[in-house]
């Protein structure tokens, strides 16, 4: 069974099968609490480079992208409402905003 998870997840022959080159993994398991430890540990066991310097910067990069991005609430563009109606779109609060927002800052 390890042999058939190493072959699948942590291929270390062939990038596209091993999580610990792929960007989207090393970004959401780094921002993970424990996160930068989970994936040290990981590649101890697979006796590969460590990749939090990696996962550091790609996490740095895409927050760079985010921050560059314009922000618009559905509410400011007219999203969410029907053609006509009266009803009034609940945007989100500031509450939800601030988290979303919060790994950013």
């Amino acid at each position: 069974m390890r042999d058939d998870i190493d072959r699948l997840f942590f291929n270390t022959e062939d990038n596209s099968n091993n999580w610990l080159k792929n960007t989207a993994v090393l970004c959401s398991v780094y921002l993970t609490p424990g996160g930068a430890r989970m994936l040290k540990e990981v590649a101890t066991w697979l006796f590969v480079d460590n990749p939090c310097d990696d996962a550091a910067a790609f996490t740095s990069r895409a927050c760079d992208k985010l921050e560059d991005a314009p922000v618009t609430l559905a509410s400011d563009v007219g999203l969410g409402r029907a053609s006509g109606s009266s009803a009034s779109p609940r945007g989100p609060s500031e509450d939800r905003m601030e988290a979303r927002s919060s790994l950013m800052h």
